[in-house]
């Protein structure tokens, strides 16, 4: 066995004890301008060094074996190099705190390694390196405080490793302009990053990378910090949790059967989720002000959900692919919320409960389903597809509302469902389609308008309007192509409704049924074996149909 120990010590007062066999290094020093440096080959080897006050220092400790132990503990300024070649090694450093400018190294080769830097004083220029290569090792940053400028990094390969920044019990970490980057290659392994904060706008920068499958990265963090992940593999589980104002969440994976999560609690968060794969799952879950959220899928099967409850929000949802699910759901006002999804069977969802919200869904596929809800006043909506066999459905509820819905394709249906002052529009391009529209206002309303317009052959239009007194509607329906049927009933106790139908093409279909004062109707049909059907009830009202081509049918019935 070789034991080598050469330590250098200029210092006021100090010690060195050797023992042979297991070999022990223990190096005191007290005061300015140290240097310490300790080589150990062999097995089962400790090494000490300790430092307390003064600047200057520098320790270098090696040891080549197994079973080693290295620790240096010291205050002041110290540069500091733990490297360990073996099994079973443990490498710690501080526990009296670290001055300004301290620069910490420690590097292990082996399995089953421990490395440890803690107790950390408010100090600033600090930087902490630690390397781990091998499997089931456990690098470990913790009670880190009061940080101005500071970097870590924990490089780890191998598999069943752990990464550990501020571990729960560790107390808080001001992380002032400081930079953490945690670097794990391999499978199974774990990255934890806790209890961290800034101390003004973004101040903190926290980074995951894992490359391999089954790995863990886990956020949870204080305020103004920005905390952002990246994981390269398959099954992987991403994680943040931030609390208070400021922070910015960020998760990027690649590969399948993926999982993440962002949980913002506070105003003036931003987050973003990007997936590149098949079967990955995202949530983004924000409750404060002035919030913003992005979910990005691309592959098979994913699933994306938003959930705010906040004002002055902002939500975006992209998908590309097959069988994907979108949802968003925001209970303020002046939300924005967006879902883009392109491939078939998807499903899309938005639900708006506050005033002056805006919503927009669209797909690009077949067999899609989109759904809007709103309940509140200043709403905009916004859905559109193409393909075929689409369910569209917006609903608005009080308040002046719009609702734009546009379907390209057959066989699809579309419906729009508003109480209050509202505009609704549908366009549909294909054969074989359904449109509705469902509309009712107040006494007080400002009436609504209503318009379908369909192209193609065999669709179905169909516009209610239900108001009382003062309030006035207006109803439309277009249609050209052959096989057509459009209806419209207006029910109005004081003020004027007005309805019109468009129709070019044969054998279509129109019924309009009024019931109220002041009414008017015009129907135009161009074609053969068109039939016009319209119904006015009470004093004032006018009808005009105009047909022209053969073997038409016209009734009116007025009372």
């Amino acid at each position: 066995m070789k034991k080598t120990s050469l330590v250098f010590a200029m210092l006021f007062a100090g010690g060195f004890v050797f023992a042979q066999g297991s070999n022990t290094a223990t190096v005191e020093q007290n005061g300015n301008n140290h240097e310490a440096e300790v080589n150990q080959t062999g097995i089962n080897n400790n090494s000490s060094v300790l430092i307390t006050g003064g600047n200057g220092s520098l320790v270098n400790v090696d040891q080549v074996g197994v079973s080693n132990s290295a620790s240096f503990v010291g205050s002041g300024s110290v540069t500091g190099t733990q490297l360990q070649v073996g099994s079973n090694n443990s490498a710690v450093a501080g526990s009296n705190g670290f001055g300004n400018n301290s620069v910490i190294n420690q590097i292990q080769l082996g399995n089953r390694n421990s490395a440890d830097a803690s107790n950390w004083s408010q100090s600033s220029n600090n930087f902490v390196d630690q390397t781990q290569v091998g499997n089931d090792n456990t690098a470990q940053a913790r009670r880190l405080r009061g940080f101005d400028r500071v970097e870590v990094t924990q490089t780890q390969l191998g598999n069943r490793n752990t990464a550990l920044l501020n571990p729960e019990g560790s107390g808080q970490y001001y992380a002032d302009g400081g930079f953490v980057r945690q670097i794990q290659i391999g499978n199974d392994n774990t990255s934890t990053a806790s209890r961290i904060q800034g101390a003004g706008r973004i101040s903190g920068t926290i980074i995951q990378e894992q490359y391999g499958s089954d790995n863990i990265s886990t956020f949870r963090l204080g305020a103004d910090a920005d905390a952002r992940s990246f994981q390269f593999g398959n099954e992987n589980e991403a994680s943040i949790d931030q609390r208070d104002g400021f922070n910015v969440g960020f998760i990027s994976q690649v590969g399948n059967l993926n999982e993440a999560s962002v949980s913002q609690e506070g105003g003036d968060n931003d987050a973003s989720v990007y997936q590149f794969g098949s079967e990955n799952e995202a949530a983004i879950d924000q409750s404060a002000e002035n919030n913003m959220a992005g979910v990005y899928q691309l592959g098979n099967r994913n699933e994306a959900s938003i959930d705010q409850s906040a004002r002055d929000n902002s939500a975006d949802i992209y998908q590309a692919g097959r069988d994907n699910y979108a949802s968003i759901a925001q209970s303020a006002r002046g939300n924005d919320a967006l879902i883009k999804q392109a491939g078939s069977d998807n499903n899309a969802s938005i639900d708006q409960s506050a005033r002056e919200n805006e919503a927009s869904i669209y797909q690009l596929g077949r067999n899609n389903m989109a759904s809007i809800d709103q309940s509140s006043g200043g709403n905009d909506a916004t859905i559109k597809q193409a393909g075929s066999d689409n369910e569209a459905t917006i609903s608005q509820v009080s308040g002046s509302n719009s609702a734009y819905l546009s379907q390209w394709g057959k066989g699809n249906e579309a419906s729009i469902e508003q109480s209050g002052g509202h505009d609704a529009l549908i366009k549909q391009a294909g054969n074989n389609n359904m449109a509705s529209i469902d509309q009712s206002n107040s006494w007080l309303g400002a009436g609504s308008d209503a318009t379908i317009k369909q192209y193609g052959n065999g669709n179905d239009a169909s516009i209610t309007q239900a108001s009382t007194l003062f309030a006035s509607n207006s109803a439309s329906i277009m249609q050209k192509g052959n096989g057509n049927d459009a209806s419209i009933s207006q029910n109005s106790t004081l003020i004027g409704n007005t309805a019109e139908v468009t129709q070019k093409g044969n054998d279509n279909f129109t019924l309009v049924k009024q019931g109220g004062g002041s009414n008017m109707a015009t129907v135009f049909q161009q074609g053969g074996a068109n039939r016009a059907y319209v119904n006015q009830y009470t004093a004032g009202n006018t009808a005009t149909v105009t047909q022209m081509g053969n073997g038409n049918v016209a009734r009116v019935t007025q009372r």
